[in-house]
């Protein structure tokens, strides 16, 4: 049979004296999601920086750490890879930290647009076209002025496209 056990927890307030030891627990294990090879290169940052001036094997830092007991986030040994890794993700995190001193955070933008905004809209009414001046196209070969006014001149009820044709097949008929 499962059975069910009530906890009920205490609503008085924390004293001094156990904040005072929170604080103690807290600050003797800083980075606490960290590995121990994280901390440690975090600890010594700037001497870990001098000796990689002098260009040496990430496994040969890899086992010295080891030997002194520092282990990865597993509790075993580290590898020349994990550490090379491990301190890139140190130099990143003092370089983040470094820039944000001094500066005024940048203004957390809204995840959502406010509920009564909308996109402007462009306008879907065209303005109603002109009719051209130049149409219909005025014919410079071999046509005389008279057949260009007469296309022009034409009837208001007739399609202009269709008189043009009309005008076309009548010159290639009689050959002018």
């Amino acid at each position: 049979m499962l059975s069910i056990r009530v906890v009920r927890l205490d609503s008085r307030p924390m004293t001094e004296d156990t904040i005072t030891r929170l604080n103690a627990a807290v600050a003797a294990r800083p980075y606490r999601r960290r590995s121990d090879a994280y901390r440690w290169l975090r600890a010594n940052h700037r001497a870990v920086r001098e000796l990689l001036d002098q260009e040496p094997s990430w496994h040969v830092i890899a086992r010295e750490m080891t030997a002194s007991g520092i282990t990865g986030a597993t509790g075993g040994s580290l590898s020349g890879r994990g550490v090379r890794r491990i301190w890139e993700r140190v130099c990143r995190d003092l370089a983040t930290a470094e820039a944000g001193r001094g500066e005024i955070p940048a203004r957390a933008l809204p995840s959502r647009f406010a509920a009564g905004w909308h996109p402007p809209i462009a306008p879907t009414e065209k303005p109603p076209l002109q009719p051209s001046q130049n149409w219909p196209p005025a014919h410079s070969s071999g046509g005389t002025q008279a057949a260009s006014t007469e296309s022009t001149t034409a009837d208001p009820g007739v399609d202009p496209v269709e008189a043009e044709l009309s005008g076309l097949r009548e010159r290639l008929r009689t050959g002018r």
